[in-house]
């Protein structure tokens, strides 16, 4: 518990700052930033799994997170660095970013109270089984969305770029 609730903080400003570059149409890099903590939960659960054993889960999870947040905050860092106001809006992409983070939120809620009842009728390995599947399956509701953030603009740019010539 302890581990995970430190990595809290990292999680909340990975998922606020990795809606700023959809704030800005910067789809590449939403989708980046979007998918980082999966990628890495998927490249850390294994090898952590079968050094640690199951407490391993738990230390991919908030590692993913811990890393995806600090890469998030040094991208931002980055990104702002010898901007004087100019052409980045940083208040305005993280309105925009703590919509998305609200939204977000309020999608995730129906899926925890899942595993608080297996938790309270069943064993306590039936709970954690059925929460890693859950979070491992969370990939797949993420990844589809992103592609669909990055491939739908830029489709819809090639369309109407082609409609355009087409026209004239």
């Amino acid at each position: 518990a302890a581990v995970l609730a430190a990595s809290v903080p990292f999680a909340v400003a990975w998922w606020v700052l990795a809606a700023i570059p959809l704030a800005e149409e910067d789809y590449e890099e939403f989708a980046v930033l979007q998918s980082s903590p999966f990628v890495l939960l998927a490249v850390m659960v294994v090898p952590l799994t079968l050094s640690v054993g199951t407490d391993g889960v738990l230390i991919a999870v908030a590692g993913s997170f811990g890393l995806a947040g600090a890469g998030s905050v040094a991208w931002a860092l980055r990104r702002t660095a010898g901007d004087a106001g100019g052409g980045w809006h940083l208040a305005e992409s993280v309105r925009m970013g703590l919509r998305g983070w609200m939204l977000e939120m309020l999608q995730l809620l129906p899926l925890r109270p899942d595993i608080i009842i297996v938790a309270g009728y069943g064993a306590a390995t039936d709970a954690g089984v059925y929460s890693l599947a859950v979070s491992i399956t969370a990939v797949g509701w993420v990844l589809p969305q992103a592609v669909g953030t990055i491939a739908l603009p830029l489709v819809a740019s090639d369309v109407a770029s082609s409609a355009d010539a087409t026209a004239g």
